[in-house]
């Protein structure tokens, strides 16, 4: 359930079982579990995750302003429906190109390096992955340019990292 979840969502998940094998643990957050907790647990302890979940969760917040949607040009953005629209048009993502597009905009105009990106969306133990970064920025990119007849949001910087550009910039 919780992979099917996650290709269409980033609402936030805290798994609560009586597992507490570190193989459990390790599927649920490979499946995309937001934290793990293990009965008999606190009740103290449960409501401090679910807010911390909720703050890392941010979903709804660009540049910190509280901004929910986004419009550059033809793209349109709803950041609280997980929507993403060019020109009337629904561009379907995946849920790792939907956080990666939403660090994007959140940094726009700015260079987010590799390292930066990669923390980020799939956390700081991929680090090195840069082939996992490059493979869902070639293909956010390549979404993004049809749906937006071949607007190139995404800049690069070889060796440093990427910017969004806006439409307005460009």
């Amino acid at each position: 359930f919780l992979a099917e979840l996650r290709e269409i969502s980033e609402v936030p998940v805290i798994i609560l079982t009586s597992s507490d094998s570190l193989d459990d643990k390790l599927r649920g957050f490979e499946l995309g579990a937001d934290d793990y907790l293990t009965k008999p647990f606190n009740s103290q302890i449960l409501v401090a995750r679910i807010h911390a979940v909720l703050r890392r969760a941010d979903l709804a917040v660009v540049n910190g302003m509280g901004v929910s949607k986004f419009q550059s040009g033809p793209l349109n953005v709803d950041f609280g429906s997980h929507k993403v629209e060019a020109g009337g048009n629904l561009i379907r993502l995946t849920a790792t190109e939907f956080a990666l597009l939403k660090e994007f905009i959140r940094y726009q105009g700015r260079i987010l390096t590799h390292g930066q990106l990669l923390t980020a969306v799939w956390g700081p133990e991929y680090q090195g992955e840069r082939e996992l970064l490059r493979t869902n920025i070639y293909r956010l990119r390549k979404k993004l340019e049809i749906g937006t007849g071949g607007i190139d949001f995404i800049q690069s910087q070889v060796g440093v990292g990427y910017w969004f550009e806006p439409v307005d910039s460009l």
